[in-house]
């Protein structure tokens, strides 16, 4: 059990220096890429006297062109974010 937790430990210490990093080297640019905004449209729904507000409901609605671009827009930011970067011969950064 110890092992793991270390294991654990480890690993999570290391992504999060590399997330750092990332995040470091991408302040220096000049556009940091941005996630689309969720719109929030608060349906309310009771049930047995509680009230329930779903803000995210509309996603629902595939077929919606509102959900279609939303969807479009998170996939065009993922690809964006996944880009593979290049990096020059005699630095570490991102060209």
């Amino acid at each position: 059990m110890k092992l793991f937790k270390r294991l654990l430990l480890s690993a999570l210490l290391i992504s999060s220096i590399a997330f750092i990093k990332v995040m470091a080297q991408d302040q220096n640019s000049s556009a940091m890429l941005q996630p689309p905004i969720t719109e929030k449209k608060p349906k309310i729904t009771e049930i047995n006297g509680d009230r329930l507000v779903d803000n995210y409901f509309w996603l629902r609605e595939k077929s919606s062109p509102a959900v279609i671009a939303h969807l479009e827009a998170e996939n065009a930011y993922t690809a964006a974010l996944m880009k593979p970067k290049k990096f020059s011969a005699t630095s570490n950064k991102p060209t």
